[in-house]
């Protein structure tokens, strides 16, 4: 558990400006004035995802906004 501790504290500041780019989109779903900013939120979850080392991170279009979905499969025999 050191280790986890240890990255997370080495990366704290870049989780949090991460976390706060995505934030500062204005994508309010409920509004679609804002659809625009709800793909500009969907491709930066995705691109956020894929630099995570998730493997087939993709947008899922629906009849209303888009669902991101990705998978990080570590070893195939464990459970998840």
């Amino acid at each position: 558990m050191k280790n986890i501790n240890t990255y997370i504290t080495q990366n704290k500041e870049r989780f949090l400006t991460e976390l706060f780019t995505l934030l500062k989109i204005p994508s309010i779903s409920a509004n679609p004035a804002y659809r625009s900013k709800i793909l500009t939120t969907a491709n930066a979850v995705e691109h956020a995802l894929k630099a995570a080392g998730c493997e087939h991170a993709k947008q899922i279009p629906t009849q209303g906004n888009p669902v991101v979905y990705a998978e990080k499969i570590i070893n195939k025999n464990l459970p998840t």
